[in-house]
């Protein structure tokens, strides 16, 4: 009987408890209110000056995951989407009580060659945003011969939630980059041809900015036509920067013969390439993620190179367009 008061007085005072709270809420005062969920809705932009990316087309599908950390940047909440169309609009399946969020997100097609963290110990592990990280997957012999899907990222940082429904635009940045080669001037032949870039880009922070990673090589083999004699290739790479250093060669694969660099000391950089072909003006490597490089060789084998028409300046004459 005595066990039966005590139940019943407990279940009173939680009633009570329960209806003040609620009372406060009614008031004008709702700093005692419980914290609403919000519901989120997000929203892609694309950031790029590169018409041939196709990326402002709306009808591209991608898969987008989407990383969120409160003000200390500790990991809340992830989620996932495989039916992306930029420029449209997003509810999330996750509620975020009214606070101040990071937001990280990671759009791209539906390939596996990219790793990003799953965060499978939480909650019994918080990790934080410095520690996570967007990685290639390498194969063991460091050669990178296929075809990367592009990689697109954004981030929101000090993001207010206050409980309305919210839209949260994210201006996407394009990861990946397309070099197309053309060659002129070599005898044709039936041996195979690799063009090869020398990176050590293949992972990045939350912030986008290059993690640690260990060098590796992008190729991409060529062949030449039956009926033509130009030498073409296409490759796809990660991101490119001015304070970068990735290395260009062309080899004969079946001679094992080095085409390019064609002469000691000749410029491998492909960036300084660049540069150096806009001279005078400015790449922004974050918009633009297409270059067309052409090397014509002359009769004693040796190259110039010009990058989207214009050539390379090793003599400091003034730049002109080789179209």
């Amino acid at each position: 009987m005595n066990q039966r008061k005590l139940y019943n007085i407990t279940a009173v005072l939680v009633i009570i408890s329960t209806l003040l709270a609620f009372s406060s809420c009614i008031k004008e005062d709702l700093s005692e209110c419980p914290p609403r969920s919000a519901s989120v809705k997000v929203r892609f932009a694309i950031n790029t000056e590169d018409d041939e990316t196709g990326l402002s087309n709306a009808g591209v599908i991608e898969k987008a995951t989407l990383y969120i950390f409160d003000r200390n940047n500790r990991f809340v909440a992830m989620s996932s989407r495989n039916d992306i169309v930029v420029s449209r609009e997003y509810e999330l399946d996750i509620d975020l009580a009214p606070d101040i969020y990071n937001f990280v997100v990671w759009v791209g097609e539906k390939a596996p060659y990219y790793t990003l963290p799953a965060f499978a110990d939480f909650p019994a592990v918080k990790p934080g945003k410095e520690e996570s990280t967007m990685n290639l997957d390498i194969p063991a012999n460091r050669i990178v011969d296929f075809t990367l899907p592009r990689l697109l990222f954004s981030k929101v940082d000090n993001k207010e939630i206050t409980g309305d429904d919210q839209i949260i635009d994210f201006d996407l940045i394009q990861n990946t980059n397309t070099l197309i080669f053309t060659v002129n001037g070599l005898e044709r032949t039936d041996n195979t041809y690799s063009f090869s870039i020398a990176d050590d880009n293949g992972s990045y922070d939350f912030d986008n900015n290059y993690a640690s990673c260990k060098a590796f090589q992008y190729t991409t083999g060529a062949l030449f036509p039956a009926d033509s004699d130009v030498l073409d290739g296409t490759m796809t790479v990660l991101r490119l920067g001015s304070n970068r250093n990735p290395r260009f060669t062309l080899v004969n694969k079946t001679t094992g013969e080095t085409l390019y660099p064609s002469y000691a000391g000749q410029q491998t950089d492909l960036i300084q390439l660049i540069l150096k072909a806009y001279e005078g003006k400015t790449v922004n490597f974050d918009r633009r993620h297409t270059f067309h490089i052409t090397l014509d060789f002359d009769t004693n084998m040796e190259a110039t190179v010009t990058v989207d028409g214009w050539n390379v300046n090793d003599s400091g004459n003034e730049l002109y367009p080789d179209y």
